[in-house]
């Protein structure tokens, strides 16, 4: 089974500052995006096609590495994604407009108010100042499966944790 449509996963928006916005979101073809406000995207080439599966995505950027293929790291379920139809890497010292003081928002593109999501998620963890490494927030356990740890370090100045407890 396809999504079949465009949802996003993640948005933030601040149009005081160069209309800057930024999106992790799935795309119709069932691939994973990421993209910021100047066009630069990264797709993946893995296609996540389970609607009913559990997938738990890190997103690490840091551009202030020297190497290009440092500023932007991906993972699903623990493992690096390596493989993407389109990269567009930042360059050095790129401000992605990410953990401004500015509106974010779960399962809705904040740009222009499309893409909104019907999904579950339990929890986001947005560390600001801080590119972390997907074993902060999850660990294989002894049958080989990627299971989700609580994060233990710091949000930095605009990072925040949302857990969506129930009840």
């Amino acid at each position: 089974a396809k999504l079949a449509t465009r949802q996003t996963i993640f948005s933030q928006h601040n149009a005081t500052d160069n209309n800057q916005w930024v999106e992790l979101r799935f795309n119709s073809d069932d691939t994973l995006a990421f993209s910021w406000y100047d066009s630069s995207v990264f797709t993946t080439n893995q296609v996540l096609r389970d609607p009913s599966a559990w997938y738990h995505i890190v997103l690490a950027v840091d551009t202030t590495q020297g190497t290009d293929s440092n500023r932007v790291k991906l993972y699903i379920n623990g493992s690096q994604v390596t493989s993407f139809s389109s990269v567009s890497y930042p360059s050095q010292n790129y401000d992605t407009g990410m953990n401004q003081d500015s509106a974010h928002h779960i399962c809705y593109l904040s740009y222009n108010g499309n893409f909104n999501s019907g999904y579950y998620i339990t929890e986001i963890n947005s560390v600001d100042g801080t590119a972390k490494a997907q074993t902060d927030f999850g660990e294989f356990d002894d049958n080989g499966v990627w299971v989700p740890i609580k994060y233990t370090g710091t949000f930095g100045n605009n990072g925040f944790h949302l857990a969506f407890a129930s009840g």
